[in-house]
């Protein structure tokens, strides 16, 4: 409390306090539950980058097509292939993509095609795909925290596979032999 009033330290003083409430993010290694959904989210930001990437072509492709199509009849929504792209991530995100539809329809009535088609690809696919991916990620973790609570509880236990690859072993020397 004090260092809140020495000059140069005051404008940090927030910020130590805020550092401070880190200690609760102890709790997260404590309750398993939230620790396998921290980690499964974690596993899964490497993919989804790559996804991002490909995402981020798609509306770079369908923005110059975009641009092309509807920029002298549509400047507010199509005028630079910049805002092209970022007409079609609100169409991604599901908000307002209906009004967009309305006036590329207003301007030709085949521009149906190439929204429907960017909303097919973008939202059903790629977004369905983030989802899978975190959930495959929650369940690679689930996996592994179940498995280090078992070492943890049982040392001394064989690994399940262990019988069957000793018996792998047996053949294959019984063979050479």
């Amino acid at each position: 409390v004090i260092l809140a009033y020495v000059p140069f330290v005051r404008e940090n003083a927030t910020l130590l306090r805020l550092a401070r409430l880190l200690r609760v993010a102890r709790l997260l290694e404590i309750i398993p539950g939230i620790r396998v959904v921290l980690i499964g989210i974690t596993r899964s930001l490497k993919p989804i980058g790559g996804l991002a990437a490909l995402t981020m072509f798609l509306l770079y492709i369908y923005g110059i097509v975009g641009w092309m199509l509807f920029h002298e009849q549509d400047p507010a929504n199509c005028g630079t292939v910049t805002s092209a792209m970022l007409t079609l991530f609100q169409v991604l995100t599901l908000e307002g993509w209906n009004e967009v539809l309305k006036t590329t329809m207003a301007i030709n009535s085949a521009a149906w095609i190439y929204l429907v088609s960017f909303v097919l690809i973008g939202t059903f696919v790629i977004l369905n795909i983030v989802i899978g991916i975190v959930v495959n990620s929650i369940e690679e973790a689930r996996e592994m925290e179940e498995k280090r609570i078992f070492e943890e509880l049982h040392p001394n236990a064989k690994d399940e596979g262990d019988d069957l690859r000793e018996h792998i072993a047996d053949v294959r020397k019984a063979l050479d032999a």
